[in-house]
C-alpha cells in the first residue's frame, strides 16, 4: 500500500481561514477552545495581521494560561458578557462546536454572525470518501 496524505481537513481549514480574513471587518476576534487546531488558527491570524484578543475555554484549569508562547490569555467564557459586544467574532474549531455554539447563543451571540465555525470537525470526522468500497 502506498502512503497518501489526506488533505481535505487541512485544505478546508485554511480555505475557511482565508475566507474569514477576506471578510474581516476590524472587530474583536476571540478563539473558543484550546487545542492544537486552535493554536494553528491563532498563529495564522497573527501571520495575516489579525490579532486574536483572547481565548476562552470552559476548563477552569486552562483559564489563566496561554497558548504555547503566544501572548494571548485564556479566560472563562463569561468574560464575553462583561460587557456583551455584538461586534465580537468568536472562532470555533472543535468537536464540541455544537455545545459551544449553544452556550454562546444563550449569551446572545448568533451563529454565522458572531459565532464562526472555522471547520466542521464532526462532519470531517465522519467523511469516509477516502475509503474504497469493494465491487
Amino acid at each position: 500500500m502506498r502512503y497518501t496524505r489526506y488533505h481535505t481537513a487541512v485544505d478546508t481549514l485554511y480555505h475557511n481561514l482565508d475566507e474569514f480574513v477576506k471578510s474581516y471587518d476590524g472587530t474583536r476576534i476571540v478563539m473558543f477552545g484550546i487545542s492544537v487546531i486552535a493554536s494553528m488558527i491563532v498563529e495564522y491570524m497573527r501571520h495575516k495581521g489579525l490579532p486574536v484578543d483572547f481565548c476562552i475555554d470552559n476548563t477552569k484549569a486552562k483559564q489563566g494560561c496561554r497558548i504555547f508562547d503566544l501572548p494571548i490569555p485564556v479566560q472563562a467564557p463569561s468574560v464575553l458578557t462583561e460587557p456583551f459586544d455584538p461586534g465580537t467574532r468568536i472562532l470555533i474549531a472543535s468537536s464540541a462546536q455544537k455545545s459551544m455554539t449553544e452556550q454562546l447563543e444563550k449569551m446572545g451571540y448568533v451563529k454565522d454572525k458572531q459565532i464562526i465555525w472555522i471547520i466542521n470537525l464532526p462532519e470531517l470526522m465522519n467523511d469516509f470518501s477516502h475509503i474504497q468500497r469493494p465491487g
